[in-house]
């Protein structure tokens, strides 16, 4: 099962739920997490690298959240990753909020 879910968040200075590369301000914080097999220490630990997969020769790049990491660093956001042998895989993506603006479709 994957479940996805969106958060308003707002971080202040020295607020301890605030990823160290963020800025204070106003974020989307994306949150995917499955119920899988889950990553090994190993595997966690090279997530992010462009190129890096676990499948087998020609059946994946593994491009997919190193490609995502860039993009989040890219517009001032971060990405991570919580996984547990046997307990799934939780990605945090927090992107920076665009303010609300008139017209604006909500």
């Amino acid at each position: 099962i994957i479940t996805i879910k969106t958060i308003k968040r707002y971080f202040k200075e020295g607020d301890t739920n605030k990823p160290p590369s963020l800025s204070p301000g106003d974020y989307v914080e994306v949150i995917f997490s499955d119920n899988g097999v889950g990553m090994s220490r190993e595997v966690h630990s090279r997530a992010f690298e462009p190129f890096f997969t676990t499948k087998a020769q020609g059946e994946g790049s593994g491009l997919g959240l190193s490609v995502v990491y860039g993009i989040a660093r890219q517009h001032d956001g971060e990405i991570r990753a919580e996984s547990k042998e046997g307990m799934g895989t939780t990605i945090r993506l927090f992107l920076p909020a665009i303010p609300e603006w008139p017209g604006a479709y909500i």
